[in-house]
């Protein structure tokens, strides 16, 4: 049978570990705040753990009362390094409200040993709330920030607020017994040993998290256009690669649309760069608003763009245009008192499994050109 002892004392020295290289981490300089605060929570986590596990081995006032004392500070910083990751700042005055009416129950009516059941089912409460206070913010970052590691968080904490939930109602039925390593019930031993595997895991999904931030980071460094967020050269060439491989070798259709601002000069002239910016996030908000799921927008130079529309044809990509136009003069109108700028565009529709990107934005440019370009140009077969 597990010794549930030793599975606590082993708990608390992992958690201790993982706390003080959290701690070094952010030494370096490297990281932000919420890592402190994460290396903080998981030392006074193991600390409150290992106590637990030296019960009737140091005496009360260290065991049961400094383990408490290490693990509701803990447990609420450990919500704190979520916001914090997060980017909200923590709600200390709440945090204070909620531990300050816990003092004198734990360390004056519940403080003798033999209350191990209403102080176990009072701590276990805490830990469940704040583990689903935790999975909601995960929830939020996954939608936010599209963070898939979010998604792991989400189940582990999810799995560890189940398991207080259920220790609180064993404490409060009576099912735990009267003293945690005398009798050891299988339920105890059992929630134990889940959690205990879990807390690892637990850490192992904020490192997941940080690094898939970071990753998607870089990657907008890199693809993406610093004024409007739409995808730049590289990062349009990159969408179209995967697009053409996925579609392979189907002969799935594609439209090519060349958008163009009319008239950015003179914005940027008569009211200022920041006026000529605006109109630029004008075009990707219309793109994104009245456009398909699947598009892919980028902007090359100046008031340029390229919209690549799979599984779309001539007809649909001209009236998506249409929309895009109409909803971009409309915001324009309102912003700009003077000057109406607006939307010029050229359509080419493909049909070929293997199309050359540069060929096909040349020809879109070319049909947006006006009447001088080839009638011809609203078919290409690449």
């Amino acid at each position: 049978m597990i010794d549930l002892r030793t599975l606590y004392i082993t708990t608390g020295c992992v958690s201790l570990c993982l706390g003080m290289l959290q701690l070094t981490a952010f030494s370096t300089r490297r990281f932000d705040r919420w890592v402190m605060f994460w290396g903080v929570s998981s030392v006074l986590l193991g600390l409150g753990v290992l106590l637990t596990g030296l019960r009737d081995l140091l005496p009360p006032a260290i065991a049961v009362h400094a383990g408490n004392l290490a693990t509701v500070p803990g447990y609420l910083m450990l919500l704190a390094t979520m916001r914090m990751f997060a980017g909200k700042r923590p709600n200390w005055v709440a945090y204070g409200l909620v531990a300050a009416p816990m003092a004198p129950l734990l360390f004056g009516l519940w403080s003798d040993p033999a209350d191990f059941a209403p102080r176990v089912a009072l701590i276990s409460a805490l830990c469940a709330v704040c583990d689903l206070l935790i999975f909601r913010q995960a929830v939020k970052l996954y939608r936010e920030e599209g963070l898939t590691s979010a998604l792991i968080t989400q189940g582990l904490f999810a799995l560890t607020a189940t398991i207080y939930c259920a220790r609180t109602f064993a404490a409060l039925a009576g099912w735990l017994g009267e003293d945690l390593f005398a009798t050891s019930p299988p339920l105890q031993t059992g929630l134990a040993v889940v959690a205990s595997t879990v807390v690892a895991l637990r850490s192992l999904s904020f490192l997941l998290m940080a690094v898939e931030r970071s990753d998607k980071a870089w990657e907008r460094l890199v693809f993406r256009d610093p004024v409007t967020g739409a995808l730049n050269a590289a990062g349009l060439k990159a969408s179209f690669e995967r697009w053409r491989d996925a579609v392979a070798p189907s002969h799935e259709t594609l439209s090519v649309v060349s958008l163009k601002i009319e008239g950015l000069e003179r914005v940027s002239e008569a009211s200022g760069p920041a006026a000529a910016e605006r109109l630029l996030q004008f075009v990707v908000a219309a793109a994104s608003r009245h456009g398909h799921a699947d598009q892919i927008l980028s902007r090359s130079s100046g008031g340029h763009f390229n919209l690549l529309l799979p599984s779309v044809d001539r007809s649909g990509a001209e009236a998506l245009v249409q929309r895009v136009r109409s909803h971009f003069e409309l915001v324009a109108m309102r912003s700009l008192t003077t000057l109406r700028p607006t939307i010029s565009a050229g359509i080419i529709e493909v049909s070929s499994h293997m199309p050359v990107l540069d060929l096909l934005l040349e020809q879109a440019e070319e049909a947006r050109g006006g009447p001088q370009a080839p009638t011809k140009r609203g078919l290409v077969t690449a």
